[in-house]
């Protein structure tokens, strides 16, 4: 399928003309980074909304980033929304907000400070996003062993083991427009719900505030690996898959070949992997008369196909952030 999104909608203008500012109020300014050395797939849109803290002094941003405020946020905080962009500008994108920041300001991530990374789905089949939940669900601890544990007790970040939003895993359709926002893995976002505006997304709560280009690269790349290994799967092999699953080595083949040089092998316990896995079977064996349906000469189960998601996350992004009155009232699926 030929995506809906193009380079034409996005202002690149920062890449010719970065301003340079004293460094003395900065960061020390890293290794240079190569974003293709890091991504496993540059072309891969995402949208980001970065939380931070102590900007007293007022700042004009024009690329890439709009301003907004934050009620959770406590001492000049504000978080920045990023235009929806390909995976390989979020390294322009970040150098031109970080010199923006401290140009005036001497900004500052606290507890209360976060970056949620949108990652475009509509370019999936429903039996895709039905894959890309369930690996999320079997592999959750790994974010939160790259996003650091603290994250993991953020009442604005709670992961799926901990909510009741498993047990809607064979009920997910549905149960998006009542999907909680503050899940650490946000569904809400795909169609909007009571929580959430629409906007084609799933949205990964889960990261600390950083403004380190490196840091955030490579979160991202781990949520577009796992998208990538969404679209190999077929959906009754991976719910069987799971369904069987009773080795740690065989959960281990499948994390590394998924995450590869992002695993974090050494930093997951046995108890972590089994956990997961054990979750997401319970989730599988609740509710299942609804959505899920028999297969013949298959001792578990099918779920049913839905048409590929067409609205595009460009314009509902950015009709999402508009100030407008209703900004939603013409999206159509």
């Amino acid at each position: 399928m030929k995506s809906l999104l193009s380079d034409a909608t996005i202002n690149h203008t920062t890449l010719n003309n970065l301003q340079t500012y004293s460094t003395s109020s900065m960061p020390l300014d890293p290794p240079p980074l190569d974003p293709s050395n890091i991504l496993i797939d540059c072309e891969e849109y995402v949208g980001i909304e970065l939380e931070v803290e102590n900007i007293h002094e007022p700042l004009s941003i024009s690329n890439y980033w709009r301003i907004d405020s934050d009620g959770s946020l406590r001492n000049y905080g504000v978080e920045f929304i990023s235009t929806p962009m390909k995976a390989k500008h979020i390294l322009p994108a970040m150098q031109h907000l970080t010199s923006k920041l401290y140009l005036h300001n001497k900004p500052t991530f606290t507890s209360r400070c976060s970056i949620h990374v949108h990652l475009n789905v509509q370019d999936l089949t429903w039996h895709q996003i039905y894959c890309l939940v369930l690996l999320y669900s079997i592999f959750e601890k790994h974010f939160f062993n790259v996003a650091g544990t603290k994250r993991e007790e953020n009442i604005f970040c709670v992961p799926l083991y901990k909510s009741t939003q498993l047990n809607c895993l064979t009920k997910l359709k549905a149960s998006l427009t009542d999907w909680s926002k503050y899940t650490a893995f946000n569904l809400g976002p795909i169609y909007g719900s009571n929580h959430s505006g629409c906007l084609g997304t799933i949205e990964f709560r889960h990261l600390y505030g950083t403004l380190d280009s490196n840091i955030i690269m490579h979160w991202v790349n781990s949520i577009v690996k796992l998208k990538a290994a969404c679209k190999k799967e077929k959906l009754n092999n991976l719910v069987n898959r799971i369904l069987t699953m009773n080795s740690t080595s065989e959960y281990l083949h499948l994390y590394k070949t998924i995450f590869q040089e992002e695993a974090q092998v050494l930093q997951m316990s046995k108890l972590d992997f089994e956990s997961c896995i054990i979750n997401t079977k319970l989730a599988l064996l609740v509710g299942q008369e609804s959505t899920i349906s028999a297969t013949p000469g298959c001792h578990y189960y099918k779920l049913i196909e839905t048409p590929n998601l067409t609205s595009s996350f460009i314009s509902t992004w950015a009709l999402h952030h508009a100030q407008t009155s209703s900004p939603l009232a013409s999206i159509t699926f």
